[in-house]
């Protein structure tokens, strides 16, 4: 990272922690709830929040893996297990970088490092991975949106599991049909378009987008899971409904590249969207900040224990890709 890089996230990170403070400063009464909360958490949830970030990771690297083996010539070259280290330490490194840089740029310079394949083709898979995680989101999100404007919660959850199977028909016809004109003449736009495209090329099999989708759905139901664990690990009144009316939108603030992880924005999004739907503001407030040290804590543990199984099976050290950038199958025999 350049210089001038290194000063935007230290930056944008100062932004996140001021952002934070005034979550605090609005009600002097928020960190006395959240102090409470923390002193008397529930170990059991606590517990439960962590086993579920592991079982996050575990999914995210097992898509990871198959996106990856997909374009790969060299399936043996990375072990599952060491996929998962190197999601482990991916999710703690994007705790001190804005979103978008941690998920597209640090798991494919990893990937490159290791000389699985280059960085185009990683960018490439990472932006069709989180895709994906973005389409998962809307059926929640139309089931959040109903449930916020007053809709009976019955009608929200037609409207959510409806939408999970017309999204899921519509995105998986969609790219599988998709189908781009090389043009070097054309906008920027449409050459990055065409060129995640064409990188993708072999993963736009119906069924092979089906389960991607799948796994995608799996994965937001577990986080969402992990929400419900931390409400409930420090005692905070929010029910599992209004929960599930903030979480979509909580989510989508990974669209923002603004501070580290989201942090300070993901914290309003919870405050903002369950003050709306009548959880008070010390409730809404002393939550935010609860599942944010849960999350911190819980990727950090498991980034350090990702980062040690790397070193000591000598995965770290950065070797040079002996494929080219256009043709990421090309190895020497």
């Amino acid at each position: 990272m350049t210089k001038k890089g290194v000063l935007a996230t230290l930056i944008s990170g100062i932004f996140g922690l001021v952002l934070v403070a005034l979550i605090a400063a609005v009600d002097p009464t928020v960190l006395k709830t959240f102090a409470d909360g923390t002193r008397d958490m529930n170990f059991g949830y606590a517990g439960l929040f962590a086993l579920l970030t592991l079982v996050n990771i575990w999914l995210t690297a097992y898509k990871w893996k198959i996106l990856s083996l997909s374009v790969s010539a060299s399936p043996e070259k990375l072990s599952c297990f060491s996929f998962r280290a190197y999601t482990a330490v991916n999710a703690a490194v994007s705790q001190f970088l804005p979103p978008t840089v941690a998920t597209v740029g640090v798991r494919s310079l990893a990937m490159k490092a290791y000389g699985y394949f280059p960085i185009k083709a990683g960018v490439a898979l990472s932006l069709f991975d989180k895709f994906f995680d973005l389409i998962v989101l809307l059926p929640m999100l139309a089931g959040a949106v109903c449930l916020f404007i007053g809709n009976s919660t019955l009608f929200a959850l037609m409207v959510f599991v409806s939408s999970i199977f017309l999204c899921g028909i519509g995105v998986i016809w969609l790219v599988s049909s998709v189908q781009m004109r090389e043009d070097e003449t054309g906008p920027l736009w449409y050459r990055k378009v065409e060129s995640v495209l064409a990188a993708t090329r072999s993963l736009r099999k119906p069924k092979f987008l089906a389960l991607i989708y799948g796994l995608s759905a799996l994965r937001a139901g577990v986080l969402f899971a992990r929400v419900l664990a931390a409400a409930l690990a420090v005692k905070v009144f929010v029910t599992p409904i209004d929960l599930f009316t903030a979480f979509p939108f909580a989510q989508l603030t990974a669209l923002v590249p603004v501070t580290p992880a989201n942090l300070g924005i993901a914290e309003w999004t919870w405050v903002g969207v369950l003050s709306g739907v009548g959880i008070t503001y010390v409730a809404a407030a002393a939550f935010a900040l609860a599942h944010r040290m849960l999350h911190f804590v819980s990727v950090i543990v498991a980034g350090g224990a990702g980062m040690v199984y790397l070193i000591s099976t000598h995965q770290y050290s950065p070797r040079p890709f002996e494929g080219s950038a256009e043709d990421p199958h090309q190895r020497p025999e």
